[in-house]
């Protein structure tokens, strides 16, 4: 069927309860399961299953406004949830981490609702329509997200580049087992891994990951169809809904992230070159930047060049 064609109402209202069946299977319940226990957790896992839950929020929330989840049935769930969803707010909004992770434009969202002024979902015009062309961007983006959300090695290179105090971050490059850090990360996988370092798998999954966003982005922006509303507005509010997971807007997630693409490059050489390859520098320097480039689309700037980022 055409994406641009109209949708008959009873279609369109099982599709939407088919997204939001989805959502709540394959996303919330994780989050929320999370956040079930977190006397249970590492305290670095507690602040990245906050942050996770948070995010799941924004995905329901932008996935109402243009259509995508039925209005009704969101509320359902959200209420069903709402005392652990609300308790996570409150205490993310007391930490450092609620001001970086989410951007001025998420956080009055939030406050939008969960401030008990309005019902949920209600901080928008009900009575605005969004074409089929951009539900079907937001289901683009949001199945690639979750996937990227969905895996352990992920996690943990998240939970380290966003959490881990600054005198602990030497023991995580070194990549040696630490009682410390497995006192306050959750590495409980951490061996199952093949890699030189734990962190390595996590950094790749990474950049396929922004390599597919990036796709999806050259498509809305090169796509001769515009949409009023604005395809690349909207596309940066999906980006910023996840964006603390690759925070390079601040520099400490820049440099550590460079950290493991560096360690990551060196790895994958020798493993290709058999230690052969005479400027091991001058490539690792080509793969830093090209890293970088792509690190630009989440914040780092793009005036610095990787080399002194």
């Amino acid at each position: 069927m055409d994406i641009l064609s109209p949708v008959e109402p009873d279609a369109l209202q099982n599709r939407q309860e088919s997204n939001l069946s989805f959502f709540v299977h394959d996303r919330l319940s994780l989050a929320l399961s999370y956040n079930e226990k977190p006397h249970s957790l590492p305290p670095m896992t507690v602040k990245f299953a906050q942050i996770s839950l948070l995010e799941s929020y924004l995905w329901l929330y932008w996935g109402v406004v243009i259509g995508y989840f039925p209005p009704q049935l969101s509320r359902r769930v959200v209420y069903e949830h709402f005392g652990s969803i609300l308790r996570v707010y409150e205490a993310a909004l007391t930490t450092p981490e609620m001001k970086t992770c989410f951007t001025p434009a998420s956080q009055i969202i939030f406050d939008a609702e969960f401030n008990g002024r309005r019902g949920l979902f209600t901080s928008f015009k009900d009575e605005e329509e969004y074409s089929e062309r951009v539900s079907s961007l937001f289901h683009a983006v949001f199945v690639l997200a979750n996937g990227y959300a969905e895996s352990g090695s992920v996690s943990r290179l998240t939970q380290v580049v966003a959490f881990v105090p600054d005198d602990l971050w030497p023991v995580v490059v070194s990549g040696k087992q630490s009682p410390v850090l497995e006192q306050i990360l959750d590495l409980k996988e951490e061996s199952a891994s093949g890699s030189d370092h734990w962190t390595i798998d996590g950094f790749f999954a990474s950049l396929d990951f922004m390599e597919s966003f990036r796709t999806i982005q050259d498509d809305v922006e090169s796509s001769t169809d515009r949409n009023p509303r604005g395809f690349y507005d909207f596309i940066r509010s999906l980006k910023e809904t996840q964006q603390w997971r690759l925070n390079f807007g601040y520099t400490r997630d820049r440099e550590r992230f460079l950290q493991i693409a560096e360690l990551a490059a060196t790895a994958y050489i020798r493993q290709v070159s058999g230690g052969k390859i005479p400027d091991i520098p001058e490539a690792l320097r080509m793969f830093r930047n090209n890293v970088y480039g792509l690190m630009t689309d989440w914040g780092a700037p793009i005036a610095r060049s990787a080399s002194n980022a």
